[in-house]
């Protein structure tokens, strides 16, 4: 398994994300998008991506946590 950064949540990120979590191939350890807060993030990611992705993560319990200051 490999273990992927996600630089920038945009279109493409998210893309990079779904295809990542579905394959099982990849292991997503970080998410680095600089002009997001943390809230919108996870509220982009949930109502952007489909619910079976979300399903996996919510499962998986993925730590959602802020950079330090």
């Amino acid at each position: 398994m490999v273990n992927l950064g996600i630089n920038g949540f945009g279109r493409i990120g998210k893309l990079v994300f779904r295809a990542a979590i579905q394959s099982n191939k990849a292991n997503v350890v970080a998410i680095n998008d600089p002009f997001m807060d943390l809230d919108y993030l996870v509220t982009s990611f949930i109502t952007k991506i489909n619910i079976f992705a979300y399903s996996i993560v919510k499962s998986i319990k993925i730590p959602l946590t802020s950079p330090p200051n």
